[in-house]
């Protein structure tokens, strides 16, 4: 288990990794000290979950690496603690669903990794809802991820690059005429055949996304 006494006598620490160790669990407050952190890894070491408060206080922290661990649900409450987040990587986690809210309202967030995620099924609405700054979604390889509800991504007027592709969808709803961004969609590769009722079916294309009318 972790200590916050270990960091103490560093305040001034910019990047902590401690992945790859026997870390029984994470609890609230183990990085207080850490008030200049600014990346940390947390990855391969079998976390299932973290408390509320785990990351509180690290208000300068821009990047996060829970690669490899085994979440099986997205610990939002905690991250919208971090509130400079530009950073986030879920790869490698048994989660089963990206829910509504589960990325919200993160206003520094630019890049998103939700790729190699064996037992991820679908993408729900507003999942990924309200990041003004998202540049990049990259949620690749997901063999089980057959469902991406047509307003999963919303509000999100600075997205340039969302990759799909390598993960089991067979269709993709094409979005209505108005729209309130932009966004370049990476169509390729997936295990199904991919149908869509837009014409143009090329790897990279500009797509807009229509308000909903019921969220």
């Amino acid at each position: 288990m972790i200590n916050s006494k270990w960091f103490e006598a560093i305040p001034n620490l910019e990047i902590l990794m401690i992945g790859e160790n026997p870390i029984i669990r994470i609890e609230d407050m183990n990085f207080k000290p850490l008030i200049n952190l600014r990346s940390l890894v947390l990855a391969g070491i079998n976390l299932t979950e973290i408390p509320d408060n785990a990351l509180a206080g690290l208000d300068n922290l821009e990047s996060i690496s829970f690669y490899d661990n085994r979440f099986v649900k997205v610990p939002h409450v905690a991250l919208q603690k971090v509130t400079n987040l530009k950073f986030l990587d879920l790869n490698k986690n048994p989660i089963n669903r990206i829910r509504r809210g589960d990325f919200s309202n993160m206003l520094h967030l630019k890049e998103l990794g939700i790729n190699n995620m064996p037992e991820l099924i679908s993408i729900d609405s507003l999942a990924v809802d309200n990041l003004p700054d998202l540049r990049k979604i990259e949620a690749t390889n997901n063999p089980r991820l057959s469902y991406v509800h047509p307003n999963a991504f919303y509000k999100l007027p600075k997205l340039e690059s969302l990759m799909l592709n390598s993960n089991a969808l067979s269709a993709l709803i094409s979005p209505g005429e108005n729209s309130n961004y932009a966004l370049r969609y990476n169509r390729a590769f997936n295990k199904k055949c991919c149908s869509c009722r837009h014409s143009l079916l090329i790897t990279w294309h500009t797509w807009s996304l229509q308000e909903p009318s019921s969220l």
